[in-house]
């Protein structure tokens, strides 16, 4: 007749006393026959040195729903290595008397062990943190991340980040934070034990030096053009829309990946070059006319001088920008030489300049097809190059292949909802947005990417920056009739 020897409560009292220091070992008795060993205990135990001074007999069987071993001549023979929390144990007794087992228990750790990393890279409004999560095997995570606030102790149940569903170490950023401040951070963990908290750190952000406000309509991160002079990129490729000869609307796109290309909606983004709308020689809408000859769109009066020689104001930044300060002459496009500095010859604290990209928006698309609602999820991916700031932290978001002219758009895919963090750090998208040649022909949306400098070549030529997905050149000559995109820059104080 088999036996049942139940020693939850046993073994659960035991337990508590080992994390308590009040003991070390217990001892059970093992009957004839089959025995039920339950497992309630807080930690992985080692099978081995969990059966302790226990001689079996031969033949003696353990096993548990998954795993098996058998006492066979002097050693357990078969796949069980350890004791899990939580699981319930067979044992099969080949004696024929009762017998005492003395658990042996392995020095007590922490079923979940979270670390809060020191904060890093912190600026005025920002700062890297994170933590690490270590768990006991066959254990669980199902939610990690960090909890910041300006009191101390923060919890879930106030400001916290989501980072993943995984053991080990993550990073996150935080960003929007007051100047001048200082913010305290735990990381935390949710696994199959409950929630547990890292040690709390603090870090104050950096006080705003009263030069560095971010103007109106650009984005929050500087960038080297030369040796002694940084600029703010501005929120959006420049954006035109006439409506009479009185009337002309410059705007920056809402977002950096947005561009227009042949969309029939009033808008254009495409420009020949020095097409300003000032008194030059080229209003802004006349390259959407029919005729395709580098006469007609040599910007102003003087063929061969820069937009940026203020003469005749022919640069789009001479322009009052509705979204960048609406005012005239904040706004400057980038020379070729600044084009290639910034790609090519400055230097960062991470080291990296840009690397190329892909936007990623996840749409849901709701159907109806023969009575039919169908739920279709549909990725829209926009394709182009990032621009890291100066005191970019290499920390802050993994990039592959970054400064790597030869490599294509998929090399980094940042879904939506990530840009919107990277780009709250400072990072500039310029999407590929096509160029268009004449009235109404457009190549290349989505494939390569054209961008206008304020540098001529000669009476027909103008220098811009162009890329695909193998190739950046920041020197290309081309027809200044064409019509390329448009990025300005603000110069920093």
């Amino acid at each position: 007749m088999k036996k049942i020897s139940v020693l939850l409560l046993i073994l659960f009292v035991f337990v508590m006393a080992i994390r308590q220091g009040l003991a070390q070992e217990v001892t059970i008795t093992i009957t004839p026959g089959w025995n039920w060993i339950a497992c309630p205990m807080m930690d992985t135990l080692d099978f081995e040195e969990a059966m302790g001074s226990f001689t079996p007999m031969a033949g003696d069987i353990i096993k548990s729903r998954y795993h098996f071993a058998e006492y066979y001549e002097g050693v357990w023979v078969g796949n069980i290595q350890k004791f899990f929390p939580g699981s319930g144990y067979h044992y099969k007794s080949n004696r024929t008397e009762p017998v005492t087992l003395t658990f042996q228990m392995q020095q007590p750790v922490l079923q979940t062990v979270v670390t809060t990393s020191e904060p890093s890279d912190v600026t005025a409004t920002s700062a890297v943190v994170g933590g690490t999560v270590t768990i006991d095997e066959g254990n669980h995570v199902y939610a990690r991340g960090v909890c910041w606030g300006t009191e101390q102790m923060s919890n879930v149940d106030g400001d916290h980040t989501s980072n993943g569903t995984d053991a080990g170490t993550f990073t996150t950023i935080l960003i929007g934070l007051a100047s001048s401040t200082t913010y305290y951070v735990r990381a935390y963990a949710v696994t199959d034990y409950g929630l547990a908290y890292g040690e709390e750190q603090s870090f104050t952000t950096l006080e705003h030096s009263g030069n560095d406000t971010v103007p109106e309509g650009a984005i929050d991160g500087l960038f080297s053009v030369s040796t002694i002079q940084q600029v703010y990129f501005s929120q959006g490729n420049l954006q035109y829309q006439y409506q009479d000869s009185v009337t002309e609307i410059w705007r920056f796109a809402e977002n950096q990946y947005d561009y227009i290309g042949n969309a029939n909606n009033g808008w254009r983004d495409l420009f020949g070059w020095g097409t300003s709308g000032y008194d030059h020689g080229a209003n802004c809408y006349q390259p959407w006319g029919t005729s395709t000859t580098y006469g007609d769109y040599y910007a102003y009066g003087n063929w061969n001088s820069n937009l940026s020689d203020q003469s005749g104001m022919a640069d789009w930044g001479y322009n009052a920008i509705s979204n960048g300060g609406n005012q005239e002459n904040l706004w400057r496009t980038l020379s070729q030489s600044e084009w290639d500095y910034v790609l090519f010859a400055r230097n960062t604290i991470s080291g990296i300049r840009f690397a190329k990209a892909t936007i990623r928006e996840q749409v849901i698309d709701t159907v109806f097809l023969m009575d039919t609602i169908v739920i279709d999820t549909v990725f829209h991916d926009v394709h182009g190059i990032v621009l890291l700031p100066d005191n970019w932290s290499e920390s802050a978001y993994s990039l592959n292949d970054s400064n790597v002219v030869g490599a294509p758009y998929e090399t980094n895919v940042i879904m939506v909802n990530m840009w919107e963090v990277l780009e709250a750090c400072g990072v500039v998208f310029l999407p590929a947005a096509g160029y268009r040649y004449g009235a109404s022909t457009y190549n290349y949306q989505n494939s390569y990417g054209y961008y206008w400098s304020s540098t001529y070549d000669d009476s027909r030529y103008a220098y811009s920056m162009d890329f695909s997905d193998n190739w950046i050149y920041s020197d290309d000559s081309f027809y200044r009739y064409f019509g390329r995109s448009v990025r300005l820059v603000r110069n920093a104080e």
